[in-house]
């Protein structure tokens, strides 16, 4: 499953399907350059201190924000050893340039020591779980949804352009991939509704994971653009309900789409409705 993560203008196709998922959240975000984030597997104590801390501002997991991505650290050092995790701990702790992007980390002299270790390991473990992530989830088709009478999601099918529903469905979860994902789908577009309550207040990390161009909506509010280089988002939520939709347009029927969120106290990525 390919991940894109160079950041750059979307290409259209001319044929659309946009897929719309309207569940209920809200969120706020991690109050710095950027609102950007997205988490893979970790240690709970890690990634609260990481959030906490704003490491997501200028860092994300799989796009390029200010600084490079955790994903592209953890993929760098396939073998760290001891040396190696001191050396990155230096740089948080004392922060400087390096060869990056050209970019610059501002120092963290508030961390404690073993607090920066475990950021550490964390980073470094993304790229083992960021190649089983989505295998959590059942391979779908949108084909799959007409079968269902009900779900937490509804599906409706209509031709681009026109109101008039072709046809309809439910759904639990919005993981689609595999060689017939998006089949037949040309010239169509597709509509999911739902709603997700959410009973535990704190900052929630979104993805979105796609081939194709797809964007997602909190409130009427874009968060994610419909640029296929544009993943992650970082909100807190507090309890209640809101609308969430996303929109996606694939380029094959083999495109991949699937949406999922790490919860305050998860220590890894869980398909939304799961």
């Amino acid at each position: 499953m390919p991940i894109i993560k160079v950041k750059s203008d979307y290409m259209t196709v001319k044929q659309r399907v946009v897929l719309v998922i309207v569940a209920f959240l809200s969120f706020e975000g991690c109050g710095s350059i950027s609102h950007k984030a997205e988490v893979v597997h970790a240690k709970p104590k890690a990634v609260q201190l990481m959030l906490r801390n704003d490491c997501f501002a200028c860092h994300s997991v799989v796009d390029r924000v200010a600084g490079p991505p955790y994903l592209d650290v953890s993929r760098r050092y396939l073998s760290p050893d001891a040396a190696l995790k001191k050396r990155l701990a230096n740089k948080i702790a004392e922060g400087g340039g390096g060869l990056w992007y050209g970019g610059y980390m501002s120092p963290h002299p508030l961390l404690k020591p073993e607090q920066i270790d475990a950021m550490v390991d964390w980073v470094l473990a993304i790229h083992s779980m960021e190649q089983t992530w989505f295998q959590q989830c059942t391979p779908q088709q949108v084909s799959d949804w007409d079968l269902m009478e009900s779900g937490r999601f509804r599906m409706e099918v209509s031709t681009n352009g026109n109101s008039e529903v072709l046809r309809s469905g439910h759904g639990d979860q919005v993981c689609f991939w595999g060689a017939r994902a998006f089949a037949s789908l040309e010239g169509k577009m597709v509509q999911v509704s739902g709603q997700v309550e959410i009973k535990v207040p704190g900052k929630y990390l979104f993805r979105l994971h796609k081939t194709g161009v797809g964007s997602l909506k909190i409130n009427d509010q874009v968060v994610i653009r419909e640029d296929v280089t544009d993943h992650e988002y970082i909100k807190e939520l507090s309890e209640g309900s809101y609308s969430l939709v996303l929109n996606y347009q694939p380029v094959s029927a083999s495109d991949t789409l699937i949406l999922s969120w790490m919860t305050p106290s998860a220590e890894y990525f869980t398909v939304i409705g799961q």
